[in-house]
């Protein structure tokens, strides 16, 4: 008779994610018989599920996490930390992509708390057509965010009439979007350790000026600007010229955009220091069979599910010996972005990064608002620190309690 352990999974922009991974599982049921339940929670209210497995301690045995969860499970003390003999049979940091491999220990501490699943990174997305029209070369127009800035003032003079597009409502992806920005001005949201408050720093208010100042490149009107809403302008209408995203709008968007758009399709990646999202796995702390919790890992995080599963819903791989063969090695998009992967950062698994990721999309929202009443005119660095600076003294209070 076989064992039996559920794995929960977020869903993806792709259809049935779990018409991808059974067949995969099915092969690590006939190779160890143990059976794999599948357990498919929404990005939206999954992290409510989840808390709710920390809660009671029941739940699925292995979970999918956003690699900015951890810490917050790990304070509730809901997750089983990862043995020197686990890690033998997973694999260990030389074999996962640094950044990735960071999300799973909490600052300060040693212990591994996750294993890189999926690695995510903005890239932009550009029409060739409308910049070969306008006379811009893609291979110079985004060498540095200033060049960004030069590209789309280029396309808005030479009749573009919506160079650019990204969400100015409250969402968390202006935070990964920002901080591609912040950190290559030199800026950070905390220190390392996560005991100081660092996105209203000098450094990371020039990144974050250099990124308000592209909104007078938006679409009209500019203060409700949704995600689903930018997706629909550029893949679906055509309309904006230039947008980040990642690559799993790719197959999410494959049967609604228009023919001209996907034709055209440009990708780039971002200048300076790349953002890296996407998902590890955890292991809970009430799990009844951890040798078959970790076997299942293994095998997740193993080439022959990395090479598939990852791809197919438009993320990287985190394993290193995938990243290594096709298609990666002979695909020309991905030889655009592979050296960020390798130099990119994640956040911090800090205690404090849970209401930072609940309180600055907030506020970041609520500086696209007031920037966008006048932005010809508008006072960058006053409107900055304005929501900034009382949003960061109410944390550092926290931080001293």
């Amino acid at each position: 008779m076989a064992e039996e352990i559920t794995l929960s999974i977020m869903e993806q922009r792709v259809r049935d994610v779990e018409s991808i991974l059974r067949p995969l599982l099915d092969e690590f049921e006939a190779e160890t018989h143990i059976r794999v339940h599948i357990q498919t929670l929404s990005w939206s209210t999954g992290m409510e599920t989840l808390l709710h497995t920390a809660l009671h301690g029941e739940g699925p045995d292995v979970s999918e996490f956003g690699t900015s969860w951890v810490s917050s499970f790990v304070a509730m003390n809901a997750l089983y930390p990862f043995h020197p003999s686990d890690l033998h049979i997973i694999g260990n940091s030389s074999q996962f992509l640094p950044a990735s491999w960071q999300t799973g220990i909490v600052a300060s501490g040693e212990k591994i708390w996750s294993i890189p699943w999926m690695v995510g990174m903005r890239v932009l997305f550009y029409r060739k057509d409308i910049y070969e029209q306008a006379g811009i070369d893609p291979r110079t127009a985004f060498q540095s965010h200033d060049a960004i800035d030069h590209t789309l003032e280029t396309l808005k003079t030479r009749g573009v009439k919506t160079p650019w597009a990204v969400p100015t409502v409250a969402t968390i992806n202006t935070m990964h979007y920002a901080a591609n920005w912040i950190w290559s001005a030199g800026g950070d949201f905390t220190s390392p350790d996560g005991k100081e408050i660092r996105f209203n720093s000098d450094a990371s208010i020039a990144g974050l000026k250099k990124y308000y100042r592209l909104g007078r490149f938006l679409p009209q009107p500019a203060t409700d600007l949704y995600m689903d809403h930018i997706g629909n302008l550029f893949w679906n209408q055509g309309a904006v010229a230039t947008i980040i995203g990642g690559h799993w709008q790719i197959p999410a968007f494959d049967s609604t955009a228009s023919p001209t758009v996907m034709n055209n399709l440009g990708v780039a990646p971002l200048p300076g220091t790349a953002f890296l999202g996407g998902s590890n796995l955890v292991l809970w702390e009430h799990v009844k069979n951890k040798l078959a919790a970790i076997r299942l890992i293994r095998f997740l995080t193993g080439d022959r599910v990395q090479k598939v599963y990852p791809q197919r819903v438009g993320f990287y791989p985190a394993r290193n010996e995938t990243l290594t063969k096709p298609p990666y090695t002979n695909d020309p998009v991905f030889k655009k972005v592979s050296a960020h992967l390798e130099s990119g950062r994640s956040y911090p698994a800090v205690s404090l990064w849970g209401i930072i990721e609940r309180r600055l999309p907030r506020a970041f929202s609520d500086i696209w608002h007031e920037y966008l009443q006048n932005p010809e005119t508008a006072d960058l660095d006053t409107i900055l620190h304005k929501h900034l600076d009382p949003l960061a003294k109410r944390m550092s209070i926290t931080l001293q309690r």
